[in-house]
């Protein structure tokens, strides 16, 4: 692999950028709403998207309410039909309060232009990660449950 690929990138908007060769993307860091938010730009099938990443970041606020809003339409039922603790006489979650314990933990930049919206679930899947992607076209993908 060429150095220029693994040297570090100082981008206007994305900041610093560094190479990670084992998992074959850039990485660096923003904020949102005054929180740290990892940055993965994956470089697997071509040049890195930069400029595409550097797009959503500049636009980020905006997305990540669009992210949220996708995750509480796809998820909230499913919390609140199978995934409540009754026991521990846990209540059924609103979109509000759903809402409010997601937290952005990373934006990731795939080569076929998807955006990855990861969020920590405050619990409410029990510690499992948020998914919500944005398709290269703009559309909101089904979010979803991992880990």
């Amino acid at each position: 692999m060429p150095d220029a690929m693994t040297s570090p990138v100082d981008h206007p908007v994305l900041g610093r950028m560094t190479y990670d060769p084992d998992l074959h993307w850039y990485q660096g860091q923003t904020e949102s709403r005054g929180l740290p938010v990892a940055l993965t730009l994956s470089c697997d099938e071509g040049p890195p998207a930069f400029d595409a990443l550097a797009a959503v970041v500049a636009d980020l606020d905006r997305l990540r309410e669009d992210a949220e809003a996708q995750a509480v339409a796809d998820l909230l039922a499913l919390k609140n039909e199978e995934w409540l603790d009754e026991d521990d006489g846990e209540g059924a979650e609103t979109a509000e309060s759903f809402r409010a314990k997601l937290r952005l933990e990373s934006v990731g930049l795939a080569p076929d232009g998807v955006v990855t919206f990861s969020f920590e679930d405050g619990d409410l899947f029990w510690g499992h990660a948020i998914l919500v992607d944005r398709a290269a076209d703009g559309t909101w993908d089904e979010a979803d449950i991992a880990g």
